[in-house]
């Protein structure tokens, strides 16, 4: 298992934000610094790589 390091910020995105906030809100209880990219990648407005 990979683990991942607690005080380093973790930025977190879904396609909305709704799964990522609730993943904010379980990690941030468990004591990592993470952040929630607001509106996901439905707000993103730059280029996407494929």
């Amino acid at each position: 298992m990979t683990q991942v390091s607690k005080p380093q910020p973790w930025y977190l995105i879904c396609r909305s934000g709704a799964r990522s906030k609730r993943a904010v809100t379980f990690l941030s209880k468990a004591g990592y610094d993470v952040i929630n990219v607001k509106g996901g990648m439905n707000a993103w407005n730059g280029p996407i790589k494929r």
